[in-house]
């Protein structure tokens, strides 16, 4: 998805005119994600149930857009750099989409059966198949998973 660039204005009237549900995949966002924004932004939102009430033709109020407090800027970037679980993505790319490093004690007491299992995956130890691990870990990352820190 393209990155949009929309002024405060601009996105306080798609929010009042296109449900929030319904605009936020436009930016490859979650609803909640563009309620952020907007809080963020200090855009005021519809209130629960205005949708509601404009399909049954009332005519609720609209405030006014707000000037933006000291600090926060005009202009708003949606797109790919916040790109949610609505568009299948989880708003990372490339390297910084692994996980941490986990520090692991050189011994533990009484670990699980799938830790010792994972641990000996990254030595090269033969291991048993299970279900429960390949969920965890597939082989691919198990030897990231049972890094130990040094």
């Amino acid at each position: 998805m393209e990155q949009v660039t929309l002024t405060r204005a601009e996105l306080f009237e798609l929010l009042w005119t296109t449900p929030l549900t319904k605009l936020a995949p436009r930016f490859g966002l979650s609803d909640v994600g563009l309620a952020k924004t907007c809080e963020r932004f200090h855009i005021p939102r519809p209130p629960q149930g205005h949708w509601a009430r404009i399909a049954w033709n009332h005519k609720p109020d609209r405030p006014a857009l707000p000037d933006a407090p000291a600090g926060v800027p005009d202009t708003i970037t949606l797109g790919t750099s916040t790109a949610s679980a609505a568009q299948g993505g989880n708003g990372i790319d490339g390297e910084s989409s692994r996980a941490p490093a986990v520090a692991v004690a050189e011994r533990l007491r009484d670990p699980h059966p799938v830790t010792t299992h994972l641990e000996q995956a990254s030595k090269g130890a033969p291991t048993w198949t299970s279900t429960a691990a390949s969920l965890l870990a597939s082989p691919s990352t198990q030897s990231s998973a049972c890094a130990r820190s040094t």
